[in-house]
């Protein structure tokens, strides 16, 4: 019989025991590489799915970063149901901005914003007169160009938000709060909701955005209220600062799956927006929940198309959304706001 030393008993357990130990590190770093791959799949997925557009944005050259959100309501997104009080996409070609909002985000985590009606006459660059709302449909490019060269406002990027991707969006985060004045009825969007503070669901939130023929009760009728029917952009910004503070991630994978694929069905952004600024523009759109918001002040002036001007306060408001008095070298010239228009 052979007999072998102790130590090499030992020695042999040790190297066994470093082979499995080996061979697990292995498996585990194999286990983390495919989920870190698979992860990076799926970023990638998402990311691609992200509609974007060209546009040559002038920069804001001051304090923070300025984000221009526009609220399109393509008829091509509409469902069927809801065509007869809409319209198909035949009958209303194109694309309008029916919401146009700019954001300001400072590094300290300051959001100003200013509402600009979708009525407002603007000039872009070597163009006459036109309307906000129909530049849409020469991309937004145009929205943030008319901007810069009537009111002095430099984009750094931009995003079009559809409002038929709302809904869904509304829905996976169990509602928005919004806070009427009143109790509205509006035939035609299929709003009717109570006043005062509640929790609504996605169908609700997009009838509330999208109502413009409002009325109001008082007592046992239903008058027309022309003044909250304008206020579309607030409301529209009410719905986005209630989405703001309502989407939350990290709940499960499945949840945050979906509210990915919400929010890319929903957006469209400009083709120099990487990750970092779609993270500072979620951050922004949260920071909306308690920031500094006005309306730019303007005369409404109403007929078969309305068209809007603005008041002689505008330039003051259009100063505290920018921060500073200057308009950015790009904008140097606002032809709205030096009276050249």
């Amino acid at each position: 019989m052979l007999l072998v030393p102790r130590h090499v008993h030992v020695l042999a357990g040790e190297v066994h025991g470093d082979r499995i130990l080996t061979t697990r590190r292995r498996r585990s770093a194999l286990l983390v590489g495919a989920i870190v791959a698979a992860g990076l799949i799926y970023g990638l997925t998402i990311w691609v799915r992200i509609d974007r557009v060209d546009a040559d944005l002038a920069g804001s050259a001051g304090r923070g970063t300025t984000y221009l959100l526009i609220g399109s309501d393509r008829r091509a997104d509409i469902a069927e149901a809801d065509r007869p009080r809409f319209g198909s996409a035949d009958e209303v070609p194109g694309e309008r901005a029916d919401i146009v909002i700019v954001v300001n985000a400072l590094s300290d985590g300051t959001v100003r914003a200013l509402s600009i009606p979708r009525d407002l006459v603007l000039f872009r660059q070597d163009r006459g007169p036109e309307r906000l709302a129909p530049l849409l449909g020469d991309g937004p490019g145009a929205i943030a160009d008319a901007l810069c060269n009537s009111l002095g406002i430099g984009v750094d990027h931009l995003a079009v938000i559809h409002f038929s991707g709302i809904d869904d969006l509304v829905d996976l985060t169990d509602g928005v709060v919004i806070e009427p004045s009143g109790t509205f009825l509006d035939r035609q969007s299929g709003l009717l909701v109570k006043a005062g503070r509640q929790r609504v669901d996605g169908r609700t939130a997009l009838a509330y955005v999208r109502a413009r023929h409002i009325e109001r009760r008082e007592g046992d009728n239903w008058l027309p209220d022309p003044e909250e029917s304008a206020r579309r952009g607030d409301r529209a910004l009410e719905v986005l600062r209630g989405l703001g503070s309502a989407v939350e991630l990290g709940w499960s994978p499945w949840h945050d799956h979906r509210i990915a694929w919400a929010v890319t069905d929903a957006v469209t952004v400009d083709d120099d927006m990487g990750i970092g600024d779609m993270m500072s523009l979620a951050e922004a759109v949260r920071g909306l929940r308690g920031a500094s918001v006005e309306s730019l002040p303007v005369l409404v002036r109403n007929g078969d198309v309305p068209t809007a001007s603005i008041t002689a306060s505008a330039p003051a408001a259009v100063q505290r959304f920018r921060g500073t008095e200057e308009p950015p070298p790009a904008c140097s010239t606002p032809t709205l706001l030096s009276g050249t228009g």
